[in-house]
């Protein structure tokens, strides 16, 4: 039990999620501190309520009814598990009457799998969610059904500013062109490549700042967008944006990523997930001078060639990057606003030391202290203990990582210097070496007992 208690608030919301209504109210009961943080405001803010329409009776909705009716739900998740069949009269009756009840709350709704009786429904009680900004319609399946023609009509009562839909059939496309005037955040689910060639070319999105194009892993696309696919609609969307995220498994080919980028000359914040990209499309991020968030999760080659250069990376208003170390882009000398460094490893054995080394070359990193540095799936060998040297660092995070346990007298070397104020490790391993001093530091335990100053997180950590 003093295991659970001793989880950060962040953790205990993340597990609160998974629990149903009824089991979040026995979790009051447990002690103190779950009781204040069950029924806090910044809680019930955050908590997302997922309802299968088909299986609410009355006794269920008069509870909900009376906690919707305080403001307590601002995100409602409607699934259908049973998208062919007729919904009852009663769950029917009592979709609306909750849905009624949260339409002063209500900002966030969701709706996975529904079928075309439950998006009417939805469509009978839209013009009272006054507050709805971010709507979702996806599909686990990769299809979606028929939208009734009321949904469309009940979309102009509403101020949707951020639309997250899956692009199965016209439908989809027909909802973004209706809510287009308003949209500032727009994610694209990509089935058919078509329609998404459609939305991009052919709708005009004059208030879109962010756009994320995403390819679900089990769709099938056999033939992906290549050169020459987006017009010059598409290229005036991307002129105006200061977000773009492409996590597309191939699915948009490098040249045509190069295109992309090309016409992006706002962005401040640009991932590229799970493809590739030529050393042109490198070149063409380093021109992005006003660029402040990087996210590059690329394959080892670009194209599937060799790298015949290390593109090196140097942003003057870069403040955040995360890189894998497979890839090959090194981080250049002149990174003067850079405070949060993400290495991620391809698998457990990689090892960040190239990276890293560069992090500690950059001007001026020793008298800069780095709000947060991660690496997440690499091993950390007594070789790489350089940069616990040279960097101040707000927050180490460490997860999936093997590390030599000679490390951690290293960071109890560098907490004494103020140099590490908080350490947080989630499933990692520890393993010994000949490098281990004799009474030195090996376990966590031992961490804390010689550092009480440095704040510890840690869970799942075993050691070899």
């Amino acid at each position: 039990m003093n295991s659970i208690l001793i989880l950060p608030n962040e953790v205990l919301d993340h597990i609160f999620s998974y629990l149903i209504t009824e089991d979040l109210k026995r979790s009051k009961l447990v002690c103190r501190r779950w009781y204040h943080q069950l029924t806090s405001p910044r809680y019930w803010k955050m908590m997302r309520l997922q309802l299968e329409p088909c299986r609410l009776t009355q006794g269920i909705t008069d509870a909900l009814v009376q906690d919707a009716e305080e403001g307590k739900y601002n995100c409602i998740e409607l699934f259908d598990p049973t998208p062919n069949g007729l919904p009852s009269q009663e769950s029917v009756e009592s979709t609306v009457k909750l849905l009624e009840a949260c339409g002063f709350s209500l900002y966030d709704l969701r709706l996975t799998d529904c079928s075309k009786s439950t998006l009417a429904i939805v469509s009978r009680t839209m013009g009272k969610m006054c507050r709805l900004q971010h709507l979702t319609v996806n599909s686990t399946v990769g299809k979606l059904p028929e939208i009734p023609r009321t949904f469309f009509e009940s979309m102009e009562l509403v101020y949707v500013t951020h639309l997250d839909v899956c692009l199965a059939n016209e439908y989809a496309v027909e909802l973004v062109s209706v809510l287009a005037p308003k949209l500032k955040y727009l994610t694209l689910r990509m089935i058919f490549k078509e329609l998404l060639v459609r939305c991009l070319n052919e709708i005009h999105l004059p208030a879109l700042r962010s756009l994320t194009v995403v390819n679900p892993v089990n769709s099938w696309i056999l033939n992906g967008i290549g050169p020459g696919e987006f017009n010059d609609g598409c290229w005036r969307t991307l002129a105006q944006l200061e977000t773009l995220r492409i996590n597309n498994y191939s699915r948009i080919g490098r040249i045509v990523v190069d295109e992309m980028l090309e016409h992006c000359r706002n962005v401040k914040c640009l991932t590229i997930e799970h493809g590739t990209i030529t050393n042109q499309g490198i070149d063409l991020i380093d021109e992005l001078k006003g660029l402040k968030y990087l996210k590059l999760i690329l394959w080892k080659y670009f194209g599937g060639e060799d790298l015949v250069r290390k593109p090196v990376i140097q942003l003057p208003n870069l403040e955040h990057v995360h890189l894998l170390t497979a890839v090959g882009i090194r981080l250049g000398e002149q990174l003067p606003k850079l405070a949060s460094v993400i290495i991620e490893g391809p698998d457990t054995y990689a090892h960040a030391t190239e990276l890293l080394s560069e992090v500690i070359q950059i001007d001026g990193i020793e008298r800069r202290k780095l709000q947060k540095l991660l690496l997440k799936v690499v091993t950390l060998d007594w070789q790489t203990d350089a940069w616990l040297y040279i960097l101040s660092i707000e927050e180490l995070s460490l997860e999936g990582c093997r590390i030599d346990a000679s490390l951690l007298d290293v960071i109890v070397e560098a907490v004494v210097h103020r140099r590490i104020f908080k350490l947080v490790m989630l499933n990692c391993t520890f393993f010994s070496t000949g490098h281990t001093q004799l009474g030195g530091v090996r376990t966590i335990a031992g961490l804390r007992a010689k550092c009480p100053c440095l704040k510890i997180s840690e869970n799942g950590t075993s050691y070899e």
